[in-house]
Order: C-alpha cells, then structure tokens, then sequence
C-alpha cells in the first residue's frame, strides 16, 4: 500500500516537474523573441481601426485611429492619421 501511495506522489512530482520546465522553455522562448524584436524591429497585428469625428456632421474632421500590438514583446502603438475623402478638393 506504501508502494502504491509512493509511486502515485512520484508520478504527479514528475508530471509537475515536466509542466514547470515547459513554462520555462516557453518563457525563455518569449524572451528570445522579446531580444529579436528589439534588434530587427517589431512584427505588428492591427487590433482595431475606427474613424472618430466631433459629432458635427456639417464639420470635416475626421480621424482614423489605428491599435496595434508587437506579436513577440506585447508593446501597444496608437496610430492617429486624418481620414477623409482628399478627392473633393
């Protein structure tokens, strides 16, 4: 019964044990990546896009904001440029 108790607590240490040096390996990876990014730049997804005005349909003004985030280091970019229709002029 010993044995039984004994082999069970060996197999969830090592389990345990396993899972740790996975979340290790993981966070050295993200690490690497972190280090990579720094040097050659940052691979960016766009998180959303939306156009604000002031409210005042009579009114130009408005303004295209753009999120993004590094997909390596987690580093957020807020983009503001002017949107409108540049043809009417």
């Amino acid at each position: 019964m010993l044995k039984l108790y004994r082999r069970r607590r060996e197999k969830k240490l090592a389990a345990k044990q396993e899972q740790e040096r996975i979340e290790k390996e993981k966070l050295r990876l993200l690490r690497e990546e972190q280090k990579k990014c720094g040097l050659t730049g940052h691979e960016w997804n766009i998180c959303s896009q939306e156009i604000q005005g002031d409210g005042d349909p009579n009114v130009e003004g408005y303004i295209l904001v753009t999120q993004r985030v590094c997909q390596f280091c987690g580093l957020t970019d807020l983009e503001i440029e002017p949107y409108g229709d540049d043809d009417d002029e």
